[in-house]
C-alpha cells in the first residue's frame, strides 16, 4: 500500500509539474510583466513609506514613481535593443557595414561613443568588429591557426553559426510600440499591486482574529526580507555591470555597453548567470586579438568580481 502512494504522488507531481511548465509557457507573455511589477513594487514600497512618514500621500508618490520609472525604462530599453541589433545582426555577410550604419542611432549614447581609454570610441571599435556572425568567422580562424584539431573546429564553429540568434534577437530586442506596451503593462500591473496592498494586509490582520499582532510581525518580516534581499542583489549586480563594462572598455572590446547591461540583468540568476553573461564578452574577446590575452582578462574579470561581490 505504501509504494502505490509513492507511485500516485511521484505522478500527480509529475503531471502538476508538466501543467505547471504549460501555464508558465502559454501564459509567459502576461506572467512575465506580473513579475517584474511585483518585484518593482517590493523595492519601491519603503519609497512610499518614507515619503507617507513626511506629509506625502502614496498616491502622489506612486504617481510620480510610475512616470519616472515610465521615462527612465523606455529610454533603457530603446538604447539596449539598439545594441542588441548591432550585435545580433543576421541582415548580410558584411557585418561591418551593417555596424557602421546601425552606429548613428546610437551616437546619442553618450557612454557608448564618449569613453575612450585607449584611443578608439566603442563606436570604431564595432565597425571593425561586425556583428555576431562575423565574430565567429572570427573565432574560426583563431582557433583554427592556435593548433586545435580541425574537426573540433569545424564542430564549435558549426554550433555557434546554427545558433537560434534570430529567436534571441527577439526575445532581446523589443523596440518601438512593443517597448513602450511591455512597460506600461509593466507599470499599470505596479499601480493595481500597491493598490492591493494595503487591501490585503488588513484582510490578513482580520483573519488573524487574536493573533493580529503575531501575523502583523510576520507579514513586517516577511516585506523587510524580501526588499533587503532584491536592494541588496540589484546594488551587486550593478556593481558587477559596472565594473565589467569598465575593465571591457579599458580593454578595448567592443559592445562593452551591451555586455554590462547583460551582465546586470543575468547577475539576477544564481551562479550560472554570471557564467552566460561572461561567456559573450570572453568570445568577443576572442575573435578581437589573435592572443588569448584579452579573452583570459575577461574571464579573470567575471570570476574575480563574481566571488568578490558574491
Amino acid at each position: 500500500m505504501p509504494s502505490t502512494n509513492r507511485a500516485l504522488t511521484l505522478l500527480l507531481g509529475i503531471i502538476a509539474t508538466i501543467l505547471v511548465g504549460w501555464v508558465v509557457h502559454t501564459g509567459g507573455a502576461i506572467l512575465k510583466p506580473l513579475v517584474i511589477a511585483l518585484l518593482l513594487a517590493s523595492m519601491l514600497q519603503p519609497v512610499v513609506i518614507g515619503f507617507k512618514r513626511r506629509g506625502i500621500p502614496p498616491p502622489v508618490t506612486i504617481i510620480l514613481m510610475v512616470w519616472l520609472l515610465f521615462l527612465g525604462i523606455v529610454q533603457v530599453g530603446l538604447l539596449f535593443n539598439a545594441n542588441v541589433q548591432m550585435f545580433l545582426d543576421s541582415g548580410g555577410t558584411d557585418g561591418n557595414s551593417a555596424a557602421v550604419e546601425l552606429a548613428p542611432e546610437t551616437s546619442l549614447d553618450p557612454v557608448l561613443s564618449g569613453l575612450d581609454l585607449q584611443g578608439e570610441s566603442q563606436e570604431d571599435l564595432i565597425g571593425k568588429t561586425g556583428s555576431w556572425h562575423d565574430i565567429v568567422d572570427k573565432i574560426e580562424t583563431r582557433l583554427s591557426s592556435s593548433g586545435i584539431a580541425e574537426g573540433v573546429v569545424r564542430y564549435a564553429a558549426k554550433a555557434l553559426r546554427e545558433f537560434p540568434i534570430d529567436r534571441l534577437a527577439g526575445d532581446l530586442a523589443i523596440g518601438g510600440f512593443g517597448l513602450v506596451a511591455n512597460v506600461v503593462l509593466v507599470l499599470i500591473y505596479m499601480v493595481f499591486i500597491f493598490a492591493e496592498q494595503a487591501v490585503f494586509r488588513r484582510k490578513i490582520l482580520s483573519i488573524a482574529g487574536e493573533r493580529r499582532d503575531e501575523a502583523e510581525r510576520v507579514l513586517n518580516t516577511i516585506g523587510r526580507g524580501i526588499q533587503r534581499y532584491l536592494g541588496v542583489k540589484t546594488v551587486v549586480s550593478l556593481l558587477t555591470g559596472s565594473l565589467c563594462y569598465l575593465m571591457m572598455v579599458a580593454l578595448d572590446i567592443p559592445y562593452a555597453l551591451f555586455f554590462g547591461f547583460l551582465t546586470f540583468m543575468f547577475n539576477y540568476i544564481p551562479t550560472f548567470g554570471s557564467i552566460i553573461a561572461g561567456t559573450l564578452p570572453t568570445m568577443t574577446a576572442l575573435a578581437v586579438e589573435a592572443s588569448w590575452t584579452k579573452a583570459a582578462a575577461i574571464m579573470a574579470t567575471y570570476l574575480v568580481v563574481n566571488l568578490t561581490l558574491g
